[in-house]
């Protein structure tokens, strides 16, 4: 039959119900790991979006596996889509969430995860313009902040190709790139001026022909926007929508904490100007919306059950440790 019969009449007899499965390339148990164990219709809809030239803004919120569903669809890019992986960049905030996308990749992908880039901005920086920490010793912060934003301009400059001799600037910026096509960015909400531009400028977003550009999927939270002193706002967050034509989607499940305390955040971040996340806030997930409302806490608590409780803690940092603890 197969040998004889026509593609689709050999389907229909002996692997009926089965086309969709077909049509991956890969087995059911690599989909299942990457695609169908995520938690809902959305985080597996985000993973598993297959459109063309599309770029991605994730408006996720607390506990809603903002850098699981990253790190999935790195691994639905490299085992379902069969990106090549040393053409897809991670971008994190720091080392430490760095060191934790490159864990759990190597847990879902195995050895293919050593072929993704995992750095934070400024690590890429250094790379690019060839650096390294032990030569930009400060004897401040404020010297190494300076330093550091330095080293970002120069790298961004590097990929526009200001300062390269005149036809030159696309074999520097495809020399630097290395045939990166696509970029994921974790905790977007904490980019500042330099790295919104150093970004900006590994995409691509200048260039006129789509084939120079890349793909960028950026993950959010508008409301943990904390750090204003060095510089992050989420006017970053609304310009990227902008700059890349970028398909807005959200994440407001949470999975970690109960329904008293998701209640108590939203009646706290609800006044605050400029959100994104406006319409419902953050919800407890499916799973447990039946739960009772203080969840494990509240036999532990027969007294308020798990309600969030407000405490006088004092004004100074001694008081305040003293009644956290």
């Amino acid at each position: 039959d197969y040998f004889t019969l026509p593609k689709a009449e050999f389907t229909q007899l002996w692997m009926a119900q089965r086309e969709r499965e077909l049509s991956r390339r890969t087995t059911p148990e690599t989909y299942r790991r990457i695609v169908e164990s995520l938690n809902n219709t959305a985080q597996r809809t985000v993973v598993a979006d297959d459109r063309e030239n599309v770029n991605v803004l994730l408006l996720a919120g607390p506990g809603s596996g903002k850098t699981r569903v990253l790190v999935h669809r790195i691994a639905y890019l490299v085992h379902i889509r069969r990106e090549d992986p040393r053409g897809i960049i991670a971008l994190a905030y720091n080392r430490h969430a760095a060191v934790q996308i490159r864990q759990r990749l190597r847990e879902l992908i195995g050895d293919a995860a050593t072929d993704v880039t995992v750095l934070t901005c400024h690590a890429l920086a250094m790379r690019l313009t060839g650096r390294t920490f032990e030569s930009h010793s400060a004897d401040s912060d404020h010297d190494a902040t300076k330093q550091f934003d330095d080293i970002l301009k120069e790298a961004t400059s590097f990929l526009t190709g200001d300062g390269a001799a005149p036809g030159d600037e696309d074999d520097l910026r495809q020399k630097l790139l290395r045939g990166f096509r696509w970029i994921l960015v974790d905790e977007y909400q904490d980019i500042n001026q330099t790295a919104y531009d150093l970004i900006s400028a590994l995409a691509g977003r200048a260039r006129s022909e789509q084939d120079e550009k890349l793909h960028i999927f950026a993950v959010g939270d508008d409301d943990q926007n904390i750090y204003a002193y060095d510089g992050t706002s989420n006017e970053f967050i609304r310009r990227f929508e902008t700059d890349y034509q970028a398909r807005r989607v959200y994440m407001t499940e949470n999975y970690r904490s109960t329904v008293h305390i998701i209640g108590a955040a939203n009646a706290v971040i609800q006044p605050a100007k400029g959100r994104l996340k406006t319409e419902g806030g953050i919800t407890v997930n499916t799973a447990r919306r039946r739960d009772h409302p203080g969840g494990r806490w509240r036999p532990l608590d027969p007294v308020s059950t798990g309600r969030v409780q407000i405490l006088p803690a004092g004004t100074d940092q001694v008081s305040q440790a003293v009644q956290a603890v």
